[in-house]
């Protein structure tokens, strides 16, 4: 067996198989896409819950805002009266 007949044997076996191992790839490709368009929606439907999450934790901290003045305002006249 010569060498040229090694290149040749070797080409009519790339030939028959590079195609089926470019459509195993390309069906992998394929899963693995739909695998991540999936993983980007749940995504996104986990940031929009946070969303909620984080704007009624927001309007809880806007409503403590004015007793928490009140309660700093009251520890300041409690420090000057006993400065005085």
């Amino acid at each position: 067996m010569g060498l040229n007949e090694l290149f040749e044997l070797t080409s009519q076996v790339a030939s028959t198989a590079l195609p089926i191992i470019g459509c195993v790839v390309l069906v992998y490709l394929a899963i693995f896409f739909k695998h991540l368009i999936t993983v980007v929606k749940e995504a996104n439907k986990t940031v929009q819950s946070l969303k909620a999450t984080l704007d009624t934790t927001e309007r809880q901290l806007n409503a403590l805002d004015k007793p928490l003045n009140t309660l700093n305002e009251l520890s300041e006249t409690v420090d000057y009266v006993h400065e005085a």
